[in-house]
């Protein structure tokens, strides 16, 4: 299962962002958007020599950044 993840990793985030989009449409808290967002990011950077655990750590950053940013402003207007 684990060959089959790093043999198609654009299609694993890929998978991780539509999953993540429907747990956010489903519970409106405003949390997994900016987790979706990260892995939307990384389906570009899967296509670069980039290991899987430094993706991992990548996405986890980004997205991270994403939701202690933008989040506040997010609640705000909404």
């Amino acid at each position: 299962m684990i060959e089959l993840i790093l043999q198609n990793l654009s299609w694993f985030w890929l998978i991780i962002a539509v999953v993540l989009t429907l747990i956010e449409v489903v519970t409106l808290g405003l949390t997994t958007i900016w987790f979706a967002l990260g892995a939307l990011v990384m389906i570009f950077l899967s296509f670069t020599p980039i290991p899987f655990a430094v993706q991992v750590l990548v996405w986890l950053l980004i997205s991270s950044a994403l939701l202690y940013f933008t989040r506040p402003y997010a609640v705000k207007k909404l």
